[in-house]
């Protein structure tokens, strides 16, 4: 049968037509094709030619794909005149990685404007990393289909591409996904705790305030009189520092606060605060940057793939690369290495945590601002667990100072007409003006402090330069040097000894030793203000000086130097070579004995008590391998 190039367009005459093999409809206004789908009659081996007729979308899509399937061979246009039509749910806002409140509908038409049900429909999100509930359905009896959205982690806007089979063009959907109010009620109780501060912040308790360095965070926490100490970590060269206050603004010990950036907070009293802000990182993006060895760090967003600790062993960046995460529970220090160890604690804003790798990494984080909201400020629910300090601290500070001596410090009150002597007296060189620029204290003579817990063994010092803190003044150096051991919890305790000591890169000077014991309060508190090292001179060769005063009565003192330490003895002898007083002096290291307090003091009597008589006397000093003779006279 040809009916090509005619206006036929009803072929219900045609289901009767049972013996039809062949049958021409091309340029027609032939749409609908159901007649020939009631013709039993067609099947394998017949052929239909419908070029350039105008086919409705059941004909296209319903009716010729089942005479397809009897083995019909149909010859048609793909044309579509159908619509796929946003109905309900584009333009919602809502919570990031939360279920928007709405469905996203669309409805699924005919080119006539009639609904096609059983249509098959495809949700895609093609921006902002949402997830839907459905992602392939099939319209219903009214023609539509729906799926609902979670929005992705990333603030901003998603996108969801809509397409259905045979209709040509998509609905696209479009959801704002908005942070809740930055809002964060942030509770550190007394003791120690690894806090994080978790937001850019803009005002504290309704009051405008930036924390952007660790002074601003002491200030913020309530400067001396709650804050013991914040200790920071700086994992490029593994050293600890604490700020101890405003002589610790500006130095290595006030860092800028980064996003991932941890605290060590040892507290005398708990602080709650109200911060308000921005989230931290940018469009819901930030990192952790992780450094091999330690590395103290907090979590700057609220990333749905962490809920608990040990869900950071799955980040691209940790996985492999950690192989353990300290942190603070039930008041105790606890290292978490898998999911049922105690220390998996849920994973808040405010925290920070030690993890330790093994090598450099930049771990990704993505999600909202850390916020809670309340009436009141933060309950025990969302406080940072602490860590109680007993008699024992994990966190210890130490500042202290080498000093340069004014009783004498190199040439002796003797050279200086009785002025007391403050200059570097380095042998050949006048006072501290007067030495090199390359000489002067702090310059040429650098110091490197050290501090070691004799009841431990451990030991921290300035070899590592990012371990000393030091500030050159007019009276010597300052050093600030900060113990840390978080795993066992003790970095000192009540009764330990440390040995305090330093070095000097000048060959001509040294620095006396000392110890100390650690107290109640210094443990309490976690720093000590230990005493002051004293720097001398180490001559370059050892030398017997005259005695002051020449003549005396009825004292003297009789300054010398050594070049190396030795075992030294002072012996007078009369005019005729007898022994009149023999002073054990003792052990003494390299240095210069020349001011009252050093020298050698003879109070004019024998080995008897008793008083020599006026005359010259001779006084020998016996030191190592050297010995020296000089003469006095007591004139009375």
């Amino acid at each position: 049968l040809d009916l090509r190039n005619t206006s036929v367009s009803d072929l219900s005459s045609l289901a009767g037509l049972t013996n039809l093999t062949t049958l021409y409809l091309y340029n027609t206004s032939v749409s609908d094709l159901s007649p020939l789908v009631a013709n039993t009659g067609l099947g394998s081996g017949d052929y239909i030619n419908l070029y350039n007729s105008l086919l409705s979308y059941l004909s296209i899509h319903t009716h010729i794909p089942t005479l397809q399937s009897r083995g019909v061979t149909v010859r048609f246009d793909d044309q579509v005149y159908s619509a796929l039509l946003k109905i309900s749910g584009n333009n919602q806002k809502g919570t990031s990685s939360a279920p928007l409140s709405q469905p996203l509908v669309v409805e699924a038409q005919d080119e006539n404007g009639a609904v096609l049900p059983k249509i098959s429909v495809v949700f895609r999100v093609t921006a902002g990393g949402g997830k839907l509930s459905v992602n392939r359905t099939m319209t219903k009896l009214n023609g539509r289909a729906e799926s609902t959205l979670t929005l992705g982690p990333n603030l901003g806007t998603n996108t969801v591409e809509v397409s259905a089979t045979g209709i040509k063009g998509t609905a696209t959907f479009h959801a704002i996904a908005d942070t809740l109010p930055t809002e964060y009620l942030w509770s550190i109780p007394a003791g120690m705790s690894l806090i994080h501060v978790p937001l850019q912040v803009t005002t504290v308790d309704d009051v405008p305030r930036t924390i952007t360095s660790i002074a601003d965070l002491y200030d913020t926490l309530g400067g001396a009189t709650t804050v013991n100490l914040l200790t920071t970590h700086d994992p490029t060269t593994q050293g600890w520092h604490s700020y101890l206050g405003d002589s610790s603004r500006g130095t290595i010990a006030d860092p800028i606060l980064t996003d991932g950036k941890g605290i060590i907070a040892i507290m005398n009293d708990s602080v709650s605060l109200r911060l308000n802000g921005d989230p931290l990182g940018a469009n819901g993006r930030s990192s952790i940057t992780l450094h091999p060895g330690p590395n103290l760090v907090g979590v700057p967003l609220r990333d749905s793939r962490i809920a608990r600790v040990s869900d950071l062993f799955a980040l691209k960046g940790i996985t492999g690369n950690v192989s353990g995460i300290v942190t603070a529970n039930d008041r105790l220090i606890k290292v978490v290495k898998h999911a049922d160890d105690t220390g998996n604690i849920p994973i808040t804003g405010g925290q920070s945590f030690i993890l330790i790798a093994q090598k450099a990494a930049t771990v990704a984080i993505f999600g909202e601002g850390w916020y809670n909201r309340s009436p009141t400020l933060a309950g025990p629910s969302i406080a940072i667990r602490g860590v109680k300090i007993t008699d024992t601290t994990p966190v210890l500070a130490l500042r202290g100072s080498i000093v340069f001596p004014t009783d004498g410090w190199g040439r002796g009150p003797h050279l200086q007409m009785g002025k007391p002597n403050r200059g570097w007296g380095i042998p050949g060189h006048g006072i501290l003006s007067d030495l090199p620029h390359h000489l002067q204290p702090g310059l040429g003579a650098s110091f490197r402090a050290k501090v070691k817990n004799l009841s431990t063994g451990r030991a921290v010092s300035s070899e590592r330069r990012s371990a000393f803190t030091t500030v050159i003044g007019d009276e010597g150096v300052d050093y600030r040097l900060t113990f840390v051991d978080i795993e066992t919890g003790r970095a000192a305790k009540i009764g330990d000894i440390l040995e305090i000591s330093s070095q000097s890169t000048h060959p001509f000077v040294g620095v006396q030793p000392l110890q100390y014991t650690v107290t109640v309060e210094d443990v309490k508190r976690g720093w000590i203000q230990l005493p002051a090292l004293v720097a001398y001179e180490i001559p370059t060769e050892t030398e017997l000086l005259a005695n002051y005063p020449n003549p005396f009565n009825p004292e003297t003192w009789i300054p010398y130097r050594l070049a190396e330490d030795a075992f030294v003895t002072l012996t007078i002898y009369d005019t005729a070579g007898r022994v009149v007083r023999t002073l054990d002096v003792g052990h003494r290291i390299a240095a210069v004995y020349e001011s009252r307090s050093k020298a050698i003091y003879w109070d004019g009597r024998n080995d008897l008590g008793e008083r020599v008589a006026s005359g010259v006397y001779f006084y020998h000093l016996s030191a190592g391998d050297y010995s020296a003779t000089r003469r006095m006279v007591i004139l009375k």
